[in-house]
């Protein structure tokens, strides 16, 4: 039995900008494309990437996506030091505003995908 029976990716997306659901559509697609591993799964409060374990979470809110990643805190890299750590699992979060920042989004993303496999 599935907990999560009605949760649908479309219904977190409900009374969000229309530029804040282009972002998530195109990380969609991109985290989805590193590998035929890659499930998405929707719950109450956020869609979930996992390989062999969950590698992402993204809340949507009306203006920003909030990914939490976990990752290798040793080989983890961050130039840009946008990401923030948290005490509990998972670990690490950051935000997401614009188009402008999906490149660095999918480059933290897929690390942890990396980590997760």
């Amino acid at each position: 039995m599935s907990l999560n029976i009605g949760y649908r990716v479309e219904n977190s997306l409900k009374g969000t900008k229309e530029e804040t659901q282009r972002i998530f559509e195109e990380l969609k697609k991109r985290i989805t494309a590193f590998g035929s591993d890659v499930k998405e799964r929707a719950t109450k409060y956020e869609i979930r990437y996992e390989a062999k374990q969950v590698f992402a979470s993204m809340r949507i809110n009306s203006k920003s996506i909030k990914a939490w990643i976990r990752v290798n805190p040793k080989t983890f890299s961050d130039p840009k030091g946008i990401v923030k750590q948290m005490k509990w699992s998972p670990p690490h979060y950051f935000y997401i505003n614009s188009m402008e920042e999906l490149e660095y989004a999918i480059s933290l993303i897929r690390q942890a995908y990396e980590f997760s496999k």
